[in-house]
């Protein structure tokens, strides 16, 4: 039985948009250049691996509900870990594409939007491992290959934190596989 939960798209509770948005974010956006927000990014990502790995392939696919966690919207409570991955892969493409396209002056092709970014499907290990370990390649090599000015003034509005510019969006980035990871291992915790 699935519990009930908020609609995908419903937003943090609204101490937690104050207190990120006016508190947390501002400093660690003072202290996070593009290169620390990248090893961050890669960091988190290969901590979310070693756990993965770690599981039983049974184990990948079964949904836990954890308790309510800073930066994690209530529809996304009831995951997988391999739910968690493949949102991470859905997010974190988005986001690439458009610190890339920022960089470059242009606007992102895609609105950043909460409630079209949950996971599909529940993919085996054997499929959303390789995939994960693909995408954070892929990340690292476009935020690094492909960007133009690090520094644009181009801003793309975020759902929850307002117009972010380039820079911002790669802090975001880092700091979303951060949380994402730390769910991750809180499903690991429950699962049998």
């Amino acid at each position: 039985m699935n519990p009930q939960l908020a609609p995908p798209g419903a937003g943090l509770p609204f101490w937690q948009r104050i207190f990120l948005r006016y508190f947390f974010l501002p400093s660690y956006f003072r202290k996070t250049t593009w290169e620390l927000a990248q090893a961050f990014f890669e960091k988190e990502g290969e901590k979310l691996m070693r756990m993965a790995r770690s599981l039983k392939n049974n184990q990948i696919n079964q949904r836990v509900l954890v308790k309510p966690m800073i930066g994690i919207e209530d529809s996304s409570r009831y995951w997988s870990v391999a739910m968690v991955m493949e949102h991470l892969i859905i997010v974190g493409t988005q986001m690439a594409d458009g610190v890339v396209e920022m960089t470059h002056g242009r606007d992102p092709k895609k609105k950043a939007d909460v409630a079209a970014v949950k996971p599909v499907e529940n993919l085996p290990a054997d499929t959303i491992i390789p995939q994960y370990q693909r995408f954070l390649t892929s990340f690292l090599q476009k935020t690094t290959k492909e960007i133009g000015d690090k520094a644009s003034d181009k801003k793309f509005l975020h759902p929850w934190f307002g117009h972010l510019n380039a820079r911002r969006w790669m802090a975001i980035a880092a700091i979303h596989q951060q949380i994402h990871r730390k769910q991750a291992e809180a499903v690991a915790k429950q699962l049998v």
